[in-house]
């Protein structure tokens, strides 16, 4: 029962925040920060068991096929990029915290070209860089507040 309880908030946690990215609820001076990347990122970095890791994943992308159909395929390349990140963490440096910053600096450049293969030219460095910035500040608050909440404890054991 436990699981099926961590499974259904995490599916919540994660669809509210992409309600909160699609109506741009935390963009600051018109940079929009990827709220997906940084709560998956976190997901990820604390260790859940792999069945609930791979059911969160492929229901969240089942939901949003119906719910914002037009965000599937870059929806699709965060979750592969993020289970990529998932497969090689153990060969990192071990420190989750820091880990989850690396994954973090070289994920949002590489979502951002595979998202957006057509045009990678015309997205400015400036705005790539305001970007990551404000992923870092908000990956950074959002795991020191799931950290001192002890929020993902139960993750690690279902």
């Amino acid at each position: 029962m436990e699981s099926l309880n961590n499974f259904l908030v995490l599916f919540l946690v994660f669809n509210l925040l992409l309600t909160f990215q699609q109506f741009g609820a935390f963009s600051l001076f018109r940079v929009n920060p990827d709220l997906l990347l940084v709560g998956f990122l976190i997901f990820v970095f604390y260790r859940p068991k792999p069945p609930l890791l791979f059911l969160v994943f492929i229901s969240f992308l089942f939901s949003s096929f119906f719910f914002v159909p037009f965000w599937v395929l870059k929806i699709a390349i965060l979750l592969v990029l993020v289970g990529v990140f998932a497969l090689v963490r153990k060969f990192l440096s071990g420190d989750d915290f820091f880990d989850f910053l690396i994954s973090l600096f070289l994920s949002v450049p590489i979502f951002y070209v595979l998202s957006n293969l057509k045009n990678v030219a015309i997205v400015p460095s400036g705005f790539l860089f305001k970007e990551l910035l404000y992923n870092f500040a908000l990956g950074i608050a959002f795991w020191l507040l799931l950290h001192k909440t002890n929020v993902f404890k139960t993750l690690q054991r279902s």
